[in-house]
């Protein structure tokens, strides 16, 4: 929270002054709507906590700390004119930031396949994955591995394993070597095909038995394979492009330059978002 850095640490700066931590802070804990009877005030309502959103603390309180700048900046605008503070004013401005706010998400909702894909494209290296495997995997009690003796192939082991609803082994999801914890380089060095065993678990002493069904070299991700995880990375990308685009606009508009290094410190909401 914005307790646990400097109030003095400047989150923005603006024709109208400089917007700290501290003001934030204060701000937050002043206008929360449990404070007033009847929720809070309309003409209070541009200072008031952000609602937390679907895309992260981060981009609420960036927008919230930007807005306190802009209004800052249009009243000490209005005063260098003899102007008095109009509602009428603060309301425009407020419609202004949510016209460029949608604008800005709206690059996140137009990412089509084709850019997913150029995002790929650019940044494949971080797609790069290293070698995975699955295998059967069964643990056998100590008591019963008399019984159990040298399986000739994992069916022999099907009361200790997991089974599919066939009422065949069910082998692991191919997992990459740390995902085996102490049988890694057991699993790593064995043959396909090649039924291993019995090894002893280091954690429970266990007796395992395992083979290796299955291989996916090292190598790029196939983009259709990660579709989910990598339009979302897109889709933050986007965003993030879009920010710099506002932040070049909103320095040469109105003069207001965020730090958003420092405004990303700042949780109003406690940690509990």
């Amino acid at each position: 929270g914005a307790g646990e850095i400097p109030v003095e640490l400047v989150l923005c700066r603006g024709d109208g002054g400089d917007v700290t931590a501290g003001e934030v802070r204060d701000l937050l804990e002043r206008l929360r709507p449990e404070s007033f009877m009847g929720g809070l005030p309309e003409e209070l309502s541009l200072f008031g906590p952000p609602v937390p959103g679907a895309l992260g603390p981060e981009l609420d309180l960036w927008f919230y700390v930007q807005r306190l700048a802009q209004v800052r900046a249009q009243a000490e605008a209005g005063r260098s004119r003899g102007l008095d503070d109009g509602v009428e004013d603060i309301a425009q401005f407020a419609l202004v930031e949510h016209m460029i706010r949608m604008e800005v998400l709206e690059t996140a909702r137009e990412v089509d396949s084709s850019y997913v894909l150029d995002y790929y494209g650019s940044n494949r290296e971080l797609f790069f994955m290293p070698e995975r495997r699955s295998i059967l995997l069964a643990y056998v009690p100590a008591d019963s591995l008399g019984r159990v003796g040298r399986p000739g192939d994992f069916s022999d082991l099907s009361g200790f394993t997991m089974l599919d609803e066939s009422g065949e082994p069910l082998p692991t999801p191919l997992q990459v070597r740390q995902a085996f914890g102490p049988l890694a380089d057991a699993v790593f060095s064995a043959e396909e095909g090649m039924l291993t065993g019995p090894l002893q678990d280091p954690g429970s002493g266990i007796n395992v038995f395992f083979q290796v069904v299955d291989i996916e070299e090292e190598g790029y991700a196939d983009p259709c394979e990660i579709w989910a995880g990598l339009s979302d990375v897109a889709v933050r990308y986007s965003i993030s492009s879009g920010f710099e685009s506002f932040l070049e606009e909103l320095s040469a508009d109105y003069g207001v330059e965020i730090d958003s290094s420092a405004v990303s410190q700042v949780d109003p909401w406690g940690g509990a978002y």
